[in-house]
């Protein structure tokens, strides 16, 4: 008997879409679904075809964290089920910071806990009005780490259990645009068609030299960086889309990509 499916996975125009889909349990992440979300973003890696990826929630919630059968395991087998827990999310390429092509997080709603996670770690964020975020973990004795993923003072707030609103996380900077209720994956798929008019090995390098920069463990002298950017530039000058982007901008014409 086949296992229900909590992720669907599809790919239209060089855009593939992670949809989560649990609605009549806000979108809670269970065993099943964090496999199947490991596997979506697996394929997406795989994916020639595909070039960005959007996440989103089915429902009026992006997602509401860990399932309670998850707290339940936790009372049961203690250490065991977080060291298992915590070894999924590291075996994700999304969640262990593994991908090599842009993600956007269509924020449609609510998120709480592992759902916080889940969305920052993609590299742009849309999210629609009246949406909050919080982290019930120190509600209940636990911990979930955002040190690196915003400024320090606002991660405490989190990390306490109090809510952020969208208005405040986009002020911060944790979220790019606010769109109107139901908006969300719309304007995903338009920001997702603006990355595409670019080409696909630039960006997918640019957003990689920000993540490797943002997990240095000390910051690269000037002239090393300088350095690895014009290494990174000759590279790229080698490819198709790079010649063809030139010659579309010499010959005023619309340069067609091929992400090679």
């Amino acid at each position: 008997m086949n296992s229900r499916e909590y992720v669907q996975y599809t790919c239209e125009a060089h855009v593939a879409t992670v949809l989560m889909k649990r609605p009549e349990k806000k979108n809670a992440l269970n065993r099943e679904m964090l496999d199947q979300l490991r596997q979506a973003w697996m394929r997406y890696e795989e994916d020639d075809d595909a070039w960005i990826a959007v996440i989103t929630g089915e429902g009026d919630i992006f997602s509401a964290g860990a399932d309670k059968s998850f707290f339940a395991e936790w009372v049961n087998e203690g250490k065991e089920f977080l060291t298992e827990f915590y070894d999924r999310l590291l075996d994700d390429p999304y969640t262990g910071s593994r991908l090599t092509k842009p993600t956007i997080a269509a924020i449609n709603g609510p998120a709480l806990g592992g759902g916080v996670h889940l969305f920052l770690c993609s590299d742009f964020r849309i999210a629609e009005e009246n949406s909050f975020f919080r982290l019930p973990e120190p509600d209940l004795g636990g911990v979930l780490i955002l040190w690196d993923a915003m400024p320090r003072p606002i991660a405490t707030e989190l990390m306490c259990g109090l809510p952020i609103t969208y208005a405040r996380a986009y002020e911060l900077g944790i979220i790019n645009r606010i769109v109107p209720k139901g908006e969300t994956l719309n304007e995903a798929y338009a920001l997702a068609k603006q990355l595409l008019e670019k080409p696909p090995l630039a960006v997918r390098k640019n957003i990689q030299i920000l993540n490797e920069l943002k997990n240095l463990d000390d910051p690269l002298p000037k002239e090393e960086l300088l350095r690895y950017s014009a290494k990174t530039g000759v590279a790229l000058a080698s490819g198709h889309d790079w010649q063809e982007a030139i010659s579309a901008l010499l010959e005023k014409k619309k340069p067609t990509y091929t992400g090679t």
